[in-house]
């Protein structure tokens, strides 16, 4: 069973996963897949996008679902 989970058990192996991220300007939660970057020590969308620190830090996580078939 997926369920949101706080980030502090977040795996930090590079394992991707599925993010949820609110933004307070906004009042809107906005949802990644993210997986941890060692070498910057920062949650990376693959895509090389830059992310700003404070209003794009992921608060929760779960697990990806299985893809479709």
């Amino acid at each position: 069973m997926n369920i949101w989970q706080s980030m502090d058990s977040a795996p930090k192996d590079g394992t991707p996963i599925l993010c949820a991220l609110y933004y307070p300007d906004g009042k809107f939660w906005g949802f990644l897949v993210l997986a941890w970057n060692k070498h910057n020590k920062s949650w990376d969308d693959g895509f090389g996008t830059e992310r700003d620190a404070e209003s794009e830090k992921p608060t929760h996580w779960m697990n990806l679902p299985e893809p479709p078939r």
